[in-house]
């Protein structure tokens, strides 16, 4: 049987996908915008998941940061007990929700943040303002500074914190604009994620159990019924 084999003049044969950015590091990039996502769960899939996914690459890769929609008990804030015994506070998930974009938008599309400003929405309307303001501003340069999750796959750091039990949650720790550095915390995570060992695999005619839950999705909920405030 002959096959009939042709090359199109017009197709290309590189990749143009670009990789993640890499950890522990602070790149320049360009802003590359917001977008609005929904999808169905792997292990439910009636289940809908909205998200907001805000966007940087440069010429050697790009780094997405996802915001699942506000659900509600994120307003509320956890508790600890620090190295002197006394009580503090986290920053709600939806304190880190609103600060992040609002970081975002300081450095990228000031005019937006102020538009938003003291104003209530749903997350679905959100997301749809924020591709549309910022849709001009795609390209604009900036910096990021990425650390490791515990698989040293990049990620923002934390950026709030919350000095006192009532207190606002503020942002002390900067990753994205002009002037960024790693703090002394950061450089000691990164310093032990360098030296870490390999870790030792089992060999494959073992009895070790390899499974993991790894893949399972985040259980989130429908977030028309939460309004928020910028």
């Amino acid at each position: 049987m002959d096959l009939n084999i042709g090359f199109k003049a017009d197709e290309k044969y590189v990749s143009t996908n670009l990789p993640q950015l890499k950890a522990w590091e602070i790149h320049d990039v360009k802003f590359d915008g917001f977008e609005y996502s929904k999808f169905a769960g792997k292990k439910d899939p009636s289940a809908t998941y909205e998200v907001l996914k805000i966007k940087f690459k440069n010429d050697n890769g790009q780094f997405v940061h996802i915001l699942f929609a506000p659900k509600p008990g994120d307003e509320v804030r956890s508790k600890r007990t620090n190295s002197n015994g006394h009580e503090m506070e986290n920053p709600s998930n939806l304190e880190t929700f609103t600060k992040t974009i609002g970081h975002v938008l300081t450095e990228v599309c000031p005019e937006a943040l102020n538009k938003l400003s003291g104003k209530s929405t749903t997350f679905e309307k959100l997301c749809k303002f924020l591709e549309k303001e910022t849709a001009s501003k795609i390209g604009v340069e900036t910096k990021i500074k990425l650390i490791g999750d515990k698989d040293n796959k990049p990620k923002f750091p934390y950026l709030l914190s919350v000095f006192e039990v009532g207190g606002d949650a503020v942002i002390t720790n900067n990753c994205v604009g002009k002037n960024l550095g790693f703090t002394a915390y950061e450089m000691e995570q990164k310093k032990k994620v360098e030296n870490a060992k390999p870790t030792q695999m089992p060999s494959l005619n073992s009895n070790s159990n390899l499974t993991t839950n790894n893949d399972s999705p985040i259980k989130e909920e429908e977030s028309d019924d939460l309004d928020f405030n910028l």
